[in-house]
Protein backbone atom coordinates (compact mmCIF):
# COMPACT_ATOMS: atom_id res chain seq x y z
CA UNK A 1 0.00 0.00 0.00
CA UNK A 2 1.30 3.32 -1.08
CA UNK A 3 0.50 6.63 0.99
CA UNK A 4 0.12 9.93 -1.01
CA UNK A 5 0.50 12.99 1.82
CA UNK A 6 -0.91 15.69 -0.84
CA UNK A 7 -1.51 18.41 2.39
CA UNK A 8 -2.53 18.65 5.95
CA UNK A 9 -6.45 17.99 5.25
CA UNK A 10 -5.99 15.21 2.19
CA UNK A 11 -4.13 11.92 2.08
CA UNK A 12 -4.71 9.28 -0.14
CA UNK A 13 -4.26 5.10 0.44
CA UNK A 14 -3.28 3.37 -2.82
CA UNK A 15 -3.93 -0.80 -2.41
CA UNK A 16 -2.83 -2.84 -5.09
CA UNK A 17 -4.76 -5.87 -6.20
CA UNK A 18 -2.55 -7.73 -4.04
CA UNK A 19 -3.08 -5.76 -1.36
CA UNK A 20 -7.25 -6.48 -1.67
CA UNK A 21 -6.30 -9.93 -2.28
CA UNK A 22 -4.92 -9.90 1.23
CA UNK A 23 -7.29 -8.57 2.89
CA UNK A 24 -9.86 -11.06 0.97
CA UNK A 25 -11.41 -7.98 -0.77
CA UNK A 26 -12.55 -7.36 -4.41
CA UNK A 27 -13.67 -4.14 -5.95
CA UNK A 28 -17.34 -6.51 -6.50
CA UNK A 29 -17.12 -6.29 -2.32
CA UNK A 30 -17.12 -2.74 -2.40
CA UNK A 31 -20.41 -0.99 -2.83
CA UNK A 32 -21.11 2.31 -2.04
CA UNK A 33 -22.33 1.91 1.91
CA UNK A 34 -21.40 -1.59 2.21
CA UNK A 35 -20.18 -2.83 5.58
CA UNK A 36 -17.16 -4.19 3.83
CA UNK A 37 -15.99 -0.64 2.69
CA UNK A 38 -17.12 1.11 5.86
CA UNK A 39 -15.08 -1.76 7.90
CA UNK A 40 -12.07 -0.52 5.03
CA UNK A 41 -12.23 3.10 5.29
CA UNK A 42 -12.44 2.60 9.08
CA UNK A 43 -9.21 0.23 9.08
CA UNK A 44 -7.40 2.99 6.83
CA UNK A 45 -8.03 5.51 9.19
CA UNK A 46 -6.78 3.76 12.40
CA UNK A 47 -3.89 2.97 10.12
CA UNK A 48 -3.31 6.89 9.07
CA UNK A 49 -4.29 7.81 13.08
CA UNK A 50 -0.92 5.83 14.05
CA UNK A 51 1.37 6.08 11.78
CA UNK A 52 0.92 9.40 10.09
CA UNK A 53 -0.82 11.59 12.67
CA UNK A 54 -3.92 12.02 10.21
CA UNK A 55 -7.09 11.77 11.86
CA UNK A 56 -10.82 12.90 11.28
CA UNK A 57 -13.26 14.21 14.40
CA UNK A 58 -16.99 13.14 14.17
CA UNK A 59 -17.82 16.62 14.23
CA UNK A 60 -15.79 17.50 11.40
CA UNK A 61 -16.79 17.62 7.86
CA UNK A 62 -14.90 15.12 5.67
CA UNK A 63 -14.86 13.31 2.69
CA UNK A 64 -13.76 9.98 1.64
CA UNK A 65 -13.72 9.21 -2.45
CA UNK A 66 -13.07 5.45 -3.00
CA UNK A 67 -11.57 5.39 -6.58
CA UNK A 68 -11.06 2.08 -8.78
CA UNK A 69 -8.07 2.04 -10.75
CA UNK A 70 -6.98 0.04 -14.13
CA UNK A 71 -5.25 -2.36 -12.72
CA UNK A 72 -7.77 -3.38 -10.37
CA UNK A 73 -6.29 -2.14 -7.10
CA UNK A 74 -8.44 1.18 -5.19
CA UNK A 75 -7.18 4.63 -4.49
CA UNK A 76 -9.16 5.87 -1.13
CA UNK A 77 -8.46 9.77 -0.51
CA UNK A 78 -9.53 10.86 2.77
CA UNK A 79 -10.39 15.06 3.19
CA UNK A 80 -11.46 17.10 5.43
CA UNK A 81 -12.83 20.18 4.11
CA UNK A 82 -15.89 22.53 4.30
CA UNK A 83 -17.34 21.27 1.44
CA UNK A 84 -17.60 17.55 2.12
CA UNK A 85 -21.37 17.60 0.96
CA UNK A 86 -20.18 18.41 -2.80
CA UNK A 87 -18.35 14.29 -2.74
CA UNK A 88 -18.97 13.50 -6.09
CA UNK A 89 -21.65 10.26 -6.48
CA UNK A 90 -19.60 8.90 -8.99
CA UNK A 91 -16.99 7.20 -6.35
CA UNK A 92 -19.77 5.14 -4.86
CA UNK A 93 -19.51 1.91 -6.76
CA UNK A 94 -17.86 0.04 -9.13
CA UNK A 95 -19.92 -2.55 -9.89
CA UNK A 96 -23.39 -3.74 -11.76
CA UNK A 97 -26.15 -2.98 -9.64
CA UNK A 98 -28.04 -6.30 -8.27
CA UNK A 99 -32.04 -6.34 -9.33
CA UNK A 100 -32.69 -8.69 -6.26
CA UNK A 101 -31.75 -6.18 -3.88
CA UNK A 102 -34.46 -5.22 -1.50
CA UNK A 103 -37.15 -2.29 -2.74
CA UNK A 104 -35.76 -0.22 1.16
CA UNK A 105 -31.69 -0.58 -0.08
CA UNK A 106 -30.47 1.30 -2.84
CA UNK A 107 -28.94 -0.49 -5.41
CA UNK A 108 -25.39 0.37 -6.35
CA UNK A 109 -24.68 2.66 -9.61
CA UNK A 110 -23.01 1.16 -12.79
CA UNK A 111 -19.63 3.01 -13.59
CA UNK A 112 -21.70 4.32 -16.23
CA UNK A 113 -24.94 5.63 -14.87
CA UNK A 114 -22.37 6.90 -11.88
CA UNK A 115 -20.37 8.85 -14.25
CA UNK A 116 -24.48 10.30 -15.22
CA UNK A 117 -24.73 11.33 -11.99
CA UNK A 118 -21.83 13.46 -11.65
CA UNK A 119 -22.85 15.34 -14.76
CA UNK A 120 -25.97 15.78 -13.03
CA UNK A 121 -24.57 17.38 -9.68
CA UNK A 122 -23.45 20.43 -11.58
CA UNK A 123 -23.06 24.11 -10.43
CA UNK A 124 -25.42 25.84 -7.76
CA UNK A 125 -26.46 29.67 -7.54
CA UNK A 126 -24.56 31.44 -4.76
CA UNK A 127 -21.46 28.99 -4.97
CA UNK A 128 -18.25 30.94 -5.95
CA UNK A 129 -16.15 29.27 -8.62
CA UNK A 130 -13.22 28.44 -6.33
CA UNK A 131 -15.29 25.83 -4.47
CA UNK A 132 -14.80 23.79 -7.69
CA UNK A 133 -11.31 24.19 -8.71
CA UNK A 134 -8.25 21.90 -7.80
CA UNK A 135 -4.95 23.94 -7.31
CA UNK A 136 -1.98 21.24 -8.02
CA UNK A 137 1.33 22.81 -6.44
CA UNK A 138 4.75 22.00 -8.38
CA UNK A 139 7.98 22.62 -7.57
CA UNK A 140 8.39 23.82 -10.69
CA UNK A 141 6.54 26.83 -10.25
CA UNK A 142 5.78 26.80 -14.16
CA UNK A 143 4.55 23.18 -13.65
CA UNK A 144 2.09 24.58 -11.17
CA UNK A 145 -1.66 24.76 -12.28
CA UNK A 146 -5.14 24.84 -11.42
CA UNK A 147 -7.83 22.42 -12.80
CA UNK A 148 -11.47 22.23 -13.71
CA UNK A 149 -13.69 20.25 -15.21
CA UNK A 150 -16.77 21.65 -17.16
CA UNK A 151 -19.65 19.34 -18.77
CA UNK A 152 -21.50 20.42 -22.19
CA UNK A 153 -24.51 19.18 -23.67
CA UNK A 154 -23.62 18.80 -27.59
CA UNK A 155 -20.01 18.81 -29.08
CA UNK A 156 -21.24 22.02 -31.09
CA UNK A 157 -21.12 24.19 -27.54
CA UNK A 158 -17.33 22.74 -27.43
CA UNK A 159 -16.36 24.10 -30.65
CA UNK A 160 -18.28 27.27 -30.27
CA UNK A 161 -16.36 27.96 -27.01
CA UNK A 162 -12.69 26.30 -28.64
CA UNK A 163 -12.75 29.07 -31.57
CA UNK A 164 -13.78 32.05 -28.97
CA UNK A 165 -11.09 31.67 -26.72
CA UNK A 166 -7.63 33.30 -27.41
CA UNK A 167 -4.19 31.69 -28.60
CA UNK A 168 -2.60 33.29 -25.57
CA UNK A 169 -4.38 32.04 -22.31
CA UNK A 170 -2.22 29.65 -20.68
CA UNK A 171 -4.12 26.79 -19.83
CA UNK A 172 -4.12 22.92 -21.49
CA UNK A 173 -7.50 21.19 -22.38
CA UNK A 174 -8.29 17.51 -23.03
CA UNK A 175 -11.86 16.38 -24.29
CA UNK A 176 -13.99 13.30 -23.28
CA UNK A 177 -16.97 11.84 -24.00
CA UNK A 178 -19.34 9.61 -21.49
CA UNK A 179 -21.74 6.71 -22.35
CA UNK A 180 -24.73 9.07 -22.05
CA UNK A 181 -23.04 11.71 -24.63
CA UNK A 182 -22.37 14.42 -22.75
CA UNK A 183 -18.66 15.81 -23.26
CA UNK A 184 -16.59 16.99 -20.33
CA UNK A 185 -13.32 19.55 -20.94
CA UNK A 186 -10.74 19.12 -18.29
CA UNK A 187 -8.91 23.02 -18.15
CA UNK A 188 -5.11 22.86 -16.76
CA UNK A 189 -4.42 26.48 -16.23
CA UNK A 190 -1.12 28.00 -15.64
CA UNK A 191 0.34 30.97 -13.87
CA UNK A 192 -3.20 32.45 -13.74
CA UNK A 193 -4.83 34.44 -10.64
CA UNK A 194 -7.88 33.01 -9.44
CA UNK A 195 -9.44 36.32 -10.00
CA UNK A 196 -8.64 35.67 -13.85
CA UNK A 197 -9.67 32.32 -13.82
CA UNK A 198 -13.10 33.23 -12.30
CA UNK A 199 -13.49 35.54 -15.27
CA UNK A 200 -12.65 33.30 -17.57
CA UNK A 201 -14.83 30.54 -16.20
CA UNK A 202 -17.48 32.92 -16.09
CA UNK A 203 -17.62 33.14 -20.07
CA UNK A 204 -16.85 29.00 -20.10
CA UNK A 205 -19.78 28.14 -18.22
CA UNK A 206 -22.10 30.71 -20.73
CA UNK A 207 -21.32 27.12 -22.89
CA UNK A 208 -20.81 24.00 -20.23
CA UNK A 209 -21.60 23.38 -16.65
CA UNK A 210 -18.92 23.71 -13.95
CA UNK A 211 -18.57 21.02 -11.54
CA UNK A 212 -16.40 19.89 -8.70
CA UNK A 213 -13.03 18.83 -9.16
CA UNK A 214 -11.10 16.74 -6.48
CA UNK A 215 -7.90 14.80 -6.87
CA UNK A 216 -9.27 11.22 -8.26
CA UNK A 217 -11.38 13.12 -11.15
CA UNK A 218 -9.22 13.36 -13.96
CA UNK A 219 -8.07 9.54 -13.55
CA UNK A 220 -11.42 8.79 -13.12
CA UNK A 221 -12.64 10.36 -16.40
CA UNK A 222 -9.62 9.13 -18.28
CA UNK A 223 -10.29 5.51 -17.33
CA UNK A 224 -14.07 5.58 -17.74
CA UNK A 225 -15.09 8.16 -20.77
CA UNK A 226 -13.97 7.86 -23.97
CA UNK A 227 -11.29 9.82 -25.12
CA UNK A 228 -11.84 12.46 -27.93
CA UNK A 229 -8.63 14.46 -27.07
CA UNK A 230 -5.86 14.04 -24.35
CA UNK A 231 -4.64 17.16 -22.42
CA UNK A 232 -3.51 19.39 -24.44
CA UNK A 233 -1.64 23.14 -24.62
CA UNK A 234 -4.69 25.18 -25.69
CA UNK A 235 -2.94 26.73 -29.01
CA UNK A 236 -2.49 22.69 -30.11
CA UNK A 237 -5.95 21.80 -29.04
CA UNK A 238 -7.44 24.74 -30.96
CA UNK A 239 -5.48 23.77 -34.75
CA UNK A 240 -6.91 20.43 -33.53
CA UNK A 241 -10.63 21.20 -32.67
CA UNK A 242 -10.23 23.74 -36.14
CA UNK A 243 -9.73 20.43 -38.12
CA UNK A 244 -12.07 18.31 -36.61
CA UNK A 245 -15.52 18.03 -38.70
Amino acid sequence: MTINRYDEDTIECVLTPEDLQNRHLSLADLNYGSPVLRSLTSDLLSFLSKKYDFSIPDDEPASIEAVPLEDGGLSVIFSKNAYADDIDPRYSTFTEPDVSDSDDIDAPLSVHDAIHRMLDSITSPGKEFSHYLLHCDSTEKESASTKAIVVFDSFTDVLHLVSLLSDSIPMSLGIFRSEKKAYLMIFHFYRMSDDDIEDLLSIICEYGMLRQMSIGTESYVTEHCEMIMPVVPFIIARTLMVNYK
